[in-house]
């Protein structure tokens, strides 16, 4: 990244960093202050903010800029003491409401290159070896609305697009309610934190990303299988039917692009999973959520080393985006 993409994340950042606090709540005619509950809001100057969430007394706040906190003290243990001075925010998301947040880091350490199957990249390009950059990066994930807990994961992202991929099991996977202090986090952070063999697990993704699909099964299908999307019953002139008739759209554009670029393979599901979710400008717990499902994809090709079974329900609701779109 070049120093003004670095100011602008880092600014990002500062944004998400807003005060909070807990306060107390009154309840009854006449208001009488509740011994069990408390409101989270934000410090906006406002006396009567609305509040973020409803919580107990074993509710802990964790700030934003505390889960970042715990993440430095993850990264120096699972990327290595060297980097830590290094490490750079590179993606942060911010609901609209400012309830949820997460953000990644990583350093031009960590940049990795990944043989890409099929390889198709255009004469004269910078790099024609069939291998495309990567990066491993930190996620840190945190929440005022209770929609998501304290977390920290691990995952990778394709440069040229910020795809990102979020790990399962090979991840940390620190992921703690709101009722830990600050403290007790960075106690558990520096017990289950482990470094990571970036050079072994970069060659496991490429093996990994050169699976063929089975046969007759298309990207788009792959991709359905992968983010385990279901289109709800909905009548076909309603507002819902225009929604999903909009992602089904752009979810088989993109997994068509990719299908033509790239061939039958893993890879190309991965991606365009990865890039759909990305472009659909869902909420930060949704967007985690779908990055997540790659990463799980991802995890079971590198255990089972062939793509999994067919399944019906992806085959129905792909043929549903064919016959009932029409698209």
């Amino acid at each position: 990244m070049n120093t003004t993409e670095i100011q602008y994340w880092e600014e990002a950042l500062q944004e998400a960093f807003f005060p909070v606090t807990l306060t107390d709540v009154h309840v009854g005619n006449p208001p009488r202050q509740s011994k069990r509950y408390q409101a989270i809001v934000p410090v906006d100057g406002a006396d009567h903010a609305d509040p973020f969430a409803i919580v107990t007394e074993r509710y802990r706040l964790i700030r934003n800029e505390d889960v970042v906190d715990l993440g430095n003290e993850a990264f120096e243990r699972i990327f290595g003491s060297q980097l830590l001075t290094k490490m750079n925010v590179f993606n942060v998301v911010l609901a609209r409401s400012r309830g949820s947040f997460f953000a990644d880091f990583t350093t031009p350490e960590l940049d990795c290159p990944i043989p890409i199957p099929d390889f198709r990249r255009p004469i004269g390009s910078l790099d024609n070896r069939g291998n495309d950059r990567h990066a491993f990066f930190l996620r840190v994930v945190n929440s005022y609305n209770r929609t998501q807990a304290v977390r920290l994961e691990v995952g990778i992202c394709r440069c040229v697009c910020r795809n990102g991929i979020i790990f399962g099991k090979q991840s940390i996977q620190l992921r703690a309610p709101h009722h830990k202090t600050k403290q007790e986090l960075m106690d558990y952070v520096s017990e289950q934190a482990e470094y990571m063999d970036t050079g072994k697990l970069s060659l496991q993704i490429g093996k990994a990303y050169a699976i063929s699909l089975n046969d007759g099964m298309t990207v788009l299908e792959g991709v359905w299988q992968t983010l385990r999307l279901a289109i709800p019953p909905v009548q076909p002139n309603s507002r819902t039917a225009n929604v999903w008739k909009e992602r089904c759209t752009s979810l088989k554009q993109i997994s068509e692009d990719f299908q033509t670029q790239f061939g039958h393979y893993a890879f190309s599901v991965l991606q365009a999973a990865s890039q759909w979710a990305q472009d659909q400008k869902v909420s930060p717990t949704q967007l985690n959520s779908y990055q997540r499902r790659c990463g799980e994809m991802l995890e079971r090709l590198s255990a089972c080393g062939k793509w999994p079974g067919r399944e019906e329900n992806a085959q129905e609701q792909v043929k549903r985006i064919h016959d009932w779109f029409r698209v």
